[in-house]
């Protein structure tokens, strides 16, 4: 390999390794060693400090800002007495008295303010506050080598300097410490508020001031931030509001009324309003206040959310489908909260099919958390009722619920997993679906896609108004009236005069095609972990609906031999353990334990309610060939094991045969329901219900 040589600052030429060896001896200080290197590089930090003491000192206010952050750093000391702080603040406030505002658009000096708010008292933190909002300056204030630099306009308007100091790199955060500090009194609540009031839209679209709008509707009750609220909805809605803030009001208890804490929604402003065009106004400031936050990134901010989702509930559908391309791949950040979620549902609803799929996109990862999140999880089952491509549905949301999440392992474990054989990794491994299965808000998926199927299942024409009915009687038992309000049926927008839906294909055909990839999981889920979803009360519910839609033998036999177990408990008159160990917590009998004897109800329930003719009543025939011979023993065990009775009366055929063998011992039964010796009522409501089954009613 031929070397590389170039030419050196002499003229001649010589190799690479060479002559940036003889450019190192040049620059070392002519041969002096490290002695002469250090005392190089000491001088030059001693210059920089020396240049930067020399900068400080010309600031404004430069020894009270010394003097402060002396005291300062002995004031954040945690080791400080009560007495300590006491004497520290009364020395930093007399060096910063008057100089606040200046002070803390410093860099260095805005956490000696800070300081002050924190650690000091009602009094001082008044007089604090008195100052940064009382104080106005002309409109342009700048930070520059000399401190607090104003600049007059044309016009000469007046600024609150508290607003100019939120939009500051450094001194926002000592408005962060007020808002904090201050939410605790009504007072200094009402003088931050005051001094922000005019300046709400500029700030929720800057990027610094937006954290200190999002804090403070975070931390301040609505009474007070209503005001505020109103300047996003535009001029015409604030002009005439009183300029007094509403101080939240409390009885003689302490508490307040329930309507004082109730947010005001736009939607309630809009019914005070006659003129149209007021309300076209309002609309269209928010849209471009909405567009101004979603180019800035500010789709995570919960008071955005909101706005957002205020303005989702005045919009006409064909607005929301307009404004719906600029900000569907930021559903993801959209779903933190309640808000959010109602706008992701909304754009969901309203939106175009190419922008569904990149809703599906940005919750790629995040679907099986945002099933179980506290909000989120009625975007997801929004999306998957309005999307035609079922085939989408299924490779972006739930082929991420058939996948198990991958957990970190040591390369041990590793090594020991691939030496053991597929059957045994088959057997202990956890369904994919159970975490769904038992979590109450993950679970309504599933529960929608089994009833509605159940429904779809009995097509016959003659009963078609029936099978209507009985739609809208499961409904609420899946979703509650707010769930309803966002999963409301058929949306439409309007296109050349018409009222067009947004989702072409029929819901019945759609859930056909989607059960198809969750059927056999569901059920394979619900033969291996049978004994727990007995125990959960989401997952029983998601066990009766798989039973009620598929009816799988296997199942059946399983449910069928927890009952035997029960009933062997029973007549042993003991609870059976899993383990010997005393930590383990005794398990009731399934027939007494609160989820379990519902779920055995609800299932002969579902045999007695069925109206197809190819399904036949698997469960309740198996248990009561288990209970043929104890079913007064069962009865007459609990209050709860005669409602498990009750409802096998219920079931046509079996039922003859089961008041048959109660009549015998009608009188055993009617005395549980007697008040005992000591004069207190029983808990005997199930044996009643069990004598009107037994009596015919």
């Amino acid at each position: 390999m031929v070397e590389k040589k170039r030419k050196s600052p002499s003229g001649d030429y010589q190799s690479k390794k060479n002559y940036s060896s003889s450019n190192k001896k040049s620059y070392s200080g002519g041969g002096g060693g490290a002695g002469g290197k250090s005392s190089s590089s000491s001088s030059a930090s001693q210059s920089k400090r020396d240049m930067k003491h020399e900068r400080q000192s010309q600031r404004k206010h430069a020894e009270s800002v010394i003097q402060a952050k002396v005291l300062w750093n002995k004031l954040r000391q945690k080791k400080n007495e009560p007495d300590q702080v006491a004497k520290l603040m009364i020395e930093l406030m007399d060096s910063i008295r008057g100089k606040v505002a200046e002070i803390a658009l410093q860099h260095d000096a805005s956490r000696v303010v800070q300081a002050a708010i924190q650690f000091g008292t009602k009094e001082q933190r008044m007089e604090l506050f008195t100052e940064l909002t009382s104080i106005k300056y002309q409109s342009t204030i700048s930070q520059t080598g000399t401190g607090l630099n104003v600049k007059n306009k044309i016009n000469n308007k007046s600024s609150d300097v508290i607003s100019e100091l939120a939009k500051n790199q450094y001194s926002h955060f000592t408005v962060l410490k007020c808002i904090q500090y201050g939410s605790k009194d009504a007072e200094l609540m009402q003088m931050i508020v005051k001094s922000l009031k005019g300046h709400m839209t500029k700030l929720g679209t800057h990027a610094i001031g937006s954290k200190v709008v999002e804090s403070l509707f975070l931390n301040f009750p609505h009474t007070f931030t209503a005001v505020l609220k109103r300047e996003f909805y535009g001029a015409q809605f604030t002009l005439f509001a009183n300029e007094k803030v509403n101080i939240k009001t409390e009885n003689s208890t302490g508490t307040s009324s329930k309507k004082k804490q109730q947010q005001e929604t736009l939607k309630e402003l809009f019914e005070t309003v006659s003129s149209e065009k007021q309300k076209e106004a309002a609309i269209s400031t928010l849209r471009k206040f909405l567009n101004k936050g979603i180019e800035k990134s500010f789709c995570e901010l919960s008071y955005f959310q909101d706005i957002f989702s205020e303005y989702v509930s005045v919009a006409s559908p064909d607005d929301i489908r307009d404004i719906a391309p600029n900000v569907v791949d930021h559903s993801v950040h959209l779903m933190d909260t309640k808000p959010g979620t109602r706008v992701v549902a909304a754009l969901a609803s309203y939106g175009t099919p190419k922008d569904r799929k990149r809703i599906m996109k940005s919750f790629k990862g995040f679907t099986r958390s945002g099933l179980m999140h506290k909000d989120a999880y009625l975007a997801i089952i929004r999306l998957v009722q309005v999307t035609d491509d079922t085939v989408s549905i299924h490779k972006n949301i739930i082929n991420e619920l058939l996948i198990i999440p991958k957990i970190e392992k040591s390369d041990e474990k590793e090594d020991n997993q691939k030496t053991k054989g597929d059957d045994d990794d088959d057997e202990n491994q956890q369904s994919p679906l159970l975490d769904i299965a038992t979590d109450n808000r993950a679970s309504k998926l599933l529960r929608m896609l089994l009833i509605q199927e159940e429904n779809a299942n009995d097509n016959d024409s003659n009963n078609s108004d029936e099978n209507k009915e009985q739609q809208k009687q499961q409904a609420p038992r899946i979703f509650d009236k707010y769930e309803l309000s966002v999963l409301f049926p058929n949306p439409t927008v309007f296109a050349a005069g018409k009222e067009i839906p947004t989702s072409k294909k029929d819901p019945a055909v759609r859930r056909r095609e989607l059960l198809k990839f969750l059927k056999q999981p569901m059920i394979d889920m619900c033969i291996q972990h049978a004994h727990e979803l007995l125990r959960s009360s989401p997952g029983s519910r998601v066990l009766r609906d798989v039973y009620a839609a598929f009816q799988p033998g296997k199942l059946v036999d399983i449910v069928a031999d927890a009952c035997s177990d029960a009933l062997s408990v029973i007549k042993n008159e003991k609870v059976e353990k899993a383990n010997d160990d005393d930590e383990e917590e005794q398990l009731p009998c399934l027939f007494e334990d609160y989820v379990g004897h519902r779920i055995i109800i609800n299932m002969l329930l579902c045999d007695a309610a069925a109206t197809d003719t190819e399904k036949q009543p698997l469960f309740a025939t198996k248990l009561y060939a288990i209970l043929k011979t104890n079913l007064l023993e069962v009865a007459t065990q609990s209050n709860r094991g005669a409602y498990v009775i009750a409802a096998l009366c219920t079931v046509p055929g079996i039922g003859l045969d089961v008041r048959k063998e109660l009549k015998q011992n009608v009188d055993v039964i009617r005395k549980l329901t007697k008040d005992d010796s000591s004069g207190v009522k029983k808990g005997d409501k199930g044996y009643k219900s069990l004598l009107e089954e037994i009596n015919g009613k």
